[in-house]
C-alpha cells in the first residue's frame, strides 16, 4: 500500500447490503453471485469471475440448473446467460445487478442452464 496517505483506507465498505469482496495476488476479482430468489434472496451461489461456466461448472459452484431467479454484478462485467446447457437456447445479456429475472423478457426466472461472464 505504497500509494495510500496517512489515514486513507486501502479497502472501504459502501455496499448498502451484504458485500463480499476478493482479492486475488494484488487485484480486487469482480465477480457475479446468482441467487435462488428473486431480491437477492434464498440460498446464494459461489461468487463467479470472468469465463465460461456449463450446467456442470455452475452446479459445481452452488448454481443448479434452472435454478437462478436474480444476479448481483460487481465490476462492470457483462453476463450472458443461456437457457440450454453448452451456451444454446434463450440468451439474455444483462450488464448491471438484476433482482428479478422474471421482469426479464423472455422471463428468465430458473431458466438459466449456462452462462459466459465477460
Amino acid at each position: 500500500m505504497n500509494s495510500l496517505n496517512s489515514g486513507q483506507s486501502a479497502y472501504i465498505n459502501n455496499a448498502p447490503s451484504t458485500f463480499t469482496a476478493m482479492l486475488v495476488g494484488n487485484n480486487w476479482v469482480s465477480r457475479v453471485v446468482f441467487y435462488q430468489n428473486t431480491q437477492y434472496g434464498g440460498a446464494d451461489g459461489q461468487p463467479l469471475v470472468s469465463g465460461s461456466y456449463t450446467q456442470s461448472q455452475l452446479a459445481a459452484a452452488g448454481v443448479p440448473n434452472h435454478w437462478a431467479s436474480s444476479v448481483q454484478i460487481l465490476g462492470g462485467q457483462t453476463v450472458i446467460m443461456y437457457s440450454a446447457d453448452n451456451f444454446t437456447g434463450t440468451s439474455w445479456t444483462l450488464t448491471t445487478n438484476t433482482p428479478d429475472f422474471t421482469k426479464l423478457s423472455p422471463n428468465a426466472n430458473d431458466q438459466m442452464s449456462s452462462c459466459k461472464i465477460q
